[in-house]
């Protein structure tokens, strides 16, 4: 029996109110479609039939009502290529070409579209028309000319790398300053088995004046972070490098080498490192390092480490590496209460030793000890993790004798999780009988409901019998909808149908009969139908 099924039943709930809601929103979805082709269609017909007001303004139109459809980009185009052709004015027409260059420069969707380029080809034509007159256009001209040959010298970049021409890729990373060649470049190594590429993106890593190259350079090392050299070169650069971000890289990536040799830089980063996650990300790393002195100072971190985040990582990365040894520095951390939200880490990180007795018995002696609920708690929910009488003993006490209904709660929860239906019917049925809280009953009666198997019936007649509240009782009653047992819930549903003193769970269990389809469930309606005319026969004689 598993509490986790009410959320799976919300899951299921609110999964068919999408699917109920999925088709007026595809609908809405292609309308839209339509009405934008249509739109598109209607602007290019003005296009072709060489009415270029018309098509200007329909494309405007366009542009102002569909710029999250696929003809956007098109349409964008032919906006301007109408405005030229409709306009005596160059200046104009230049304008809306550049305005386009740029706009689609800004947009990460639009940066690739073919037709930014055509608008720069047909911008620079205009800008050279005008420069006759007007000195100011030479530099559109070199700017979008610059542009163009970028794009050119990015295709020759991709074309060597296609070629695996090393020593041309290398030349160009020395000569040219084009960045974005130079990313290119530099994403062309990446794939580079050759020592030399490793040396240049270690020195561009070190030294480029670009800091967004030498993020790209470590990018592509960390690609390769198997290597050992790699990852000598990655650790030296740890020694000077002062940009957060690569220097969290190179850690990530030299501590899933494995090599032992990184231990003492990752324990001293994750010591003493300014950045909070760098260090952060030195703790966690060591759990993959193979060294004996890994674990001291793992636990070393715990004990010292200034950020509360490090201190958890430090306590993750002591489980990860299986180290059994740890558990009585896990279980003192967890009852040190030096924060809630490490003790709590500690708990967790305990009930992830699954299988363990020793983990069992330290999870029940820290639901004992602390005085933290949420730390409590979270011992309980380890415990329904493992195997063993004690532990599901001590989550029934604690369900009945708790003083918190909010522990109680979880410790009902926690001993639904820990055995199987047949096994947790009759302890939770216990609880359901003699807790002091409302909401526990509660709870224990819709995990009962939840039972499955022979114990669910029995389970459920009791509840009828017993419950106070209709409104549970209810509960109780369409629990028996779709039961396997149809005799046995026949029977039930009929004795309800007859005898409850609320006549909303008469008038449940009636409908939950009619719901059985079988001879018997007939016989039981038409038993109540004949005792209902029976009654009304008697009130009026």
């Amino acid at each position: 029996m598993k509490f986790g099924n009410f959320r799976w039943a919300l899951i299921v709930v609110m999964m068919a109110l999408v699917a109920l809601a999925r088709p007026a929103v595809g609908a809405q979805k292609e309308d839209a479609e339509k009405r934008a082709s249509e739109a598109y269609k209607k602007a290019y017909q003005l296009l072709l039939d060489r009415e270029y007001e018309k098509a200007r303004e329909q494309f405007a139109q366009f542009v102002k009502d569909y710029s999250k459809t696929r003809w956007y980009d098109d349409a964008r185009y032919w906006y301007c290529y109408a405005l030229e052709n409709s306009t005596t004015s160059m200046e104009k027409a230049f304008e809306s070409y550049y305005e386009l260059v740029r706009e689609f420069d800004r947009t990460r969707e639009h940066a690739q579209s073919e037709w930014r380029d055509e608008a720069a080809e047909r911008a620079v034509l205009l800008a050279k028309k005008l420069a006759k007159t007007n000195p100011k256009y030479r530099a559109y001209i070199e700017e979008l000319s610059q542009s163009q040959e970028d794009e050119i010298t990015a295709s020759v970049v991709m074309a060597l790398l296609e070629s695996g021409e090393v020593e041309t890729i290398l030349e160009i990373l020395d000569t040219t300053d084009n960045p974005e060649v130079r990313r290119l470049a530099v994403y062309a190594l990446q794939d580079c088995d050759s020592p030399k590429c490793n040396e240049k993106l270690v020195e561009i890593a070190r030294g480029d004046r670009d800091p967004e190259m030498r993020r790209y350079a470590v990018y592509a090392l960390a690609d390769r972070g198997e290597d050992a050299d790699v990852v000598r070169l990655l650790t030296s650069l740890l020694e000077s490098e002062t940009d957060p971000e690569i220097r969290r890289l190179a850690v990530f990536t030299i501590a899933e080498s494995e090599d032992p040799a990184v231990a003492s830089t990752l324990i001293d980063i994750a010591l003493n490192d300014k950045d909070p996650e760098t260090a952060r990300a030195a703790a966690f790393g060591l759990s993959e390092v193979d060294d004996p002195a890994v674990t001291p100072a793992l636990e070393r971190l715990v004990k010292e480490a200034r950020d509360p985040e490090v201190k958890k990582a430090a306590l993750y990365a002591l489980v990860e590496r299986g180290d059994v040894t740890v558990l009585p520095t896990l279980e003192r951390i967890a009852m040190a209460g030096e924060s809630q939200e490490l003790s709590q880490a500690a708990t967790w990180a305990i009930a992830e030793m699954k299988g363990d007795p020793a983990a069992a018995t330290a999870l029940a002696k820290i639901f004992k000890s602390s005085k933290d609920i949420e730390v409590r708690k979270a011992a309980l929910y380890g415990l329904a993790e493992t195997d063993g009488k004690v532990s599901v003993e001590l989550m029934k006490e604690a369900a009945l004798t708790a003083d918190n209904e909010e522990l109680a709660r979880a410790a009902l929860f926690a001993l639904s999780n820990a055995v199987d239906d047949e096994q947790a019917a009759p302890l939770i049925l216990e609880v359901y009988r003699k807790t002091p809280f409302t909401d526990v009953r509660t709870a224990a009666l819709h995990v009962l409901l939840e039972t499955e198997g022979e114990a669910a019936l029995p389970v459920i007649s009791t509840v009828l019998e017993s419950e106070p509240d209709p409104d549970l009782r209810v509960a109780a009653v369409m629990a028996l909808d779709g039961t396997t047992d149809e005799d046995a819930a026949v029977k039930i549903l009929a004795r309800v149908a007859k005898n409850d003193p609320s006549s909303k769970v008469r008038r449940v269990a009636v409908q939950v009969l009619g719901q059985i389809r079988t001879e018997a469930a007939r016989e039981a309606l038409l038993e109540i139908l004949k005792d209902r005319s029976a009654e009304k026969k008697g009130d009026r004689e």
